[in-house]
């Protein structure tokens, strides 16, 4: 079972029961869990939806928590933190 991003437009809503996916009208993105990607694609395109762009989600790596966006509040505590966790203070 592969794991993929989709960008599609619909002209009009579109409702698929399996795997759930719920477009609306418009550009859509969304992610799906598939065993045939090519089959789903062609699923959707016979519901009048242009896929625009297919990505494989499976091969791509975690990112570590430490490299990820930071909340407001966070930036300060993580640019003072030395690489044990504790703080020049």
């Amino acid at each position: 079972m592969g794991y993929y991003s989709f960008v599609a437009f619909s002209r009009h809503p579109v409702t698929i029961a399996d795997p759930l996916i719920l477009l609306g009208k418009g550009i859509n993105t969304f992610t799906a869990l598939t065993d045939d990607v090519d089959e789903l694609v062609e699923l959707l395109s016979d519901e009048g939806v242009d896929v625009r762009e297919v990505h494989a989600l499976d091969q791509l790596e975690a990112v570590p928590i430490a490299e990820g966006l930071l909340l407001p509040g966070e930036a300060a505590d993580a640019m003072l933190s030395l690489p044990d966790g504790s703080t020049s203070e």
